[in-house]
């Protein structure tokens, strides 16, 4: 039985890990329990728990949150063969949150035993085969309302490689927003690479297929903002877009990400935005974001952010 790490806290709570050695920098790794999957239906398209499946590395802490307004459990094992005692997260009261962290690598399925219908799948990979992941460039985008913040994680663009993307979309506190309704669409050497229209987020986050590209040229993400309904709701029309443009330009003149600059030993107050950026301290949890400056302004009016203090 692998070495496993459980920590069970509110949304509110403080969540201490052990150090373990890896060749790696851990990552959390969030899962949502949605609302609504108290009854069947999300099993139909896997989501029961968002994302899934997912793939994470031996030693990073998954961290499930239970948005629903029910009670949930996240138990190893399948409905068919039944809980195997390996991960269990106890009873998960609305907004309760669980972290567990893997030590060895294989693919651990795992369902909840309230509502035997959830089922979600963990594949850990061995140390050294670390799973990419799209935090070499992240770019975030207010509303004009300035009600909804857009965070794009992806990558500089290769010829032959895939281009992941990773959209978040939460308000000015940092929540998710459930229920958005949007378009995303990529396009490079003026060719569509991807293009989803009225796409509909349960949680407001999102990892979309990874297309792979033709070339290194600049790749522009347009992300159409349709609003907050039900999936079962009229569809209803871009009031909004919201325009990126990726290139190599970007790391030579320092984009890389505040996570990704930190993770490379980076203090926080120290991060590099590039020109026409600004560096701000997410309130939610302390770290470091650009933000592009015609949007500092409003986040800082808004409580979303703080000035870093000045050494």
């Amino acid at each position: 039985m692998p070495l496993r790490y459980v920590i069970v806290f509110a949304i509110i709570g403080v969540i201490l890990l052990p150090v373990m050695e890896n060749s790696f920098a851990e990552e959390t790794i969030k899962i949502s329990i949605p609302k609504n999957t108290s009854v069947p239906g999300c099993e139909i398209k896997s989501l029961c728990y968002i994302p899934d499946p997912i793939s994470v590395n031996v030693g990073d802490v998954i961290q499930w949150t239970n948005r629903d307004s029910v009670s949930h459990t996240v138990s190893s094992g399948s409905p068919k063969t039944g809980a195997d005692g390996m991960l269990y997260s106890g009873l998960m009261q609305p907004d309760k949150v669980f972290a567990f962290s893997f030590d060895e690598s294989g693919s651990f399925p795992y369902f909840c035993t309230i509502h035997p219908w959830m089922e979600g799948l963990i594949i850990v990979n061995p140390p050294l085969l670390k799973s990419v992941k799209s935090t070499d460039i992240t770019e975030m985008r207010l509303s004009k309302s300035g009600s909804i913040i857009v965070t794009i994680q992806t990558d500089i663009p290769k010829a032959r490689v895939a281009l992941p993307i990773d959209l978040t979309f939460t308000d000015e506190n940092s929540i998710l927003l459930s229920h958005i309704n949007y378009d995303i669409r990529v396009i490079q050497d003026n060719e569509d690479v991807l293009l989803i229209e009225n796409a509909h987020s349960v949680d407001g986050a999102v990892e979309l297929p990874a297309k792979i590209l033709e070339s290194d040229n600049p790749v522009e993400i347009i992300v159409g903002l349709r609003g907050i309904y039900l999936a079962s709701q009229p569809v209803k029309p871009v009031y909004e877009t919201i325009e990126i443009l990726i290139s190599d330009e970007m790391l030579v003149t320092k984009g890389v990400s505040p996570k990704a600059q930190t993770q490379r030993g980076v203090h926080s107050q120290d991060v590099t935005c590039r020109q026409g950026f600004e560096l701000i301290k997410k309130n939610s949890d302390s770290s470091p974001a650009c933000v592009s400056s015609e949007s500092m302004e409003k986040l800082l009016a808004r409580g979303w952010g703080s000035p870093f203090k000045m050494k």
